[in-house]
């Protein structure tokens, strides 16, 4: 079991072997201490940095991918959906 951390900006955007070793510990933090609803997009890139996929006002950050080999078992992604005028509607976590 991960212990949870405090979000920080520059270990959420790390990148080893194509994972994100510190989101899903920092998840918890990120949820409780940043209110993103309202928020406009830059502010949500200035804070998560680029989104791992956007699509049609959706921006998809990986927490969590658990692989073997090239099959995909399990993913946890961070959705935010954004309003016509580019600010946050609302957060969930897809599993």
């Amino acid at each position: 079991m991960e212990r949870p951390q405090k979000f920080d900006k520059e270990q959420w955007a790390l990148k080893k072997e194509n994972v994100h070793p510190y989101r899903n510990s920092m998840l918890k933090d990120l949820m409780n201490s940043y209110d993103l609803h309202g928020v406009n997009k830059d502010s949500v890139f200035n804070l998560l940095g680029s989104p791992d996929r956007s699509d049609n006002g959706y921006l998809f950050y990986i927490i969590n991918r658990q692989q073997i080999g090239l099959f995909t078992l399990h993913t946890k992604t961070l959705v935010i959906k954004l309003k016509p005028d580019s600010t946050v509607e609302w957060l969930k976590i897809h599993q």
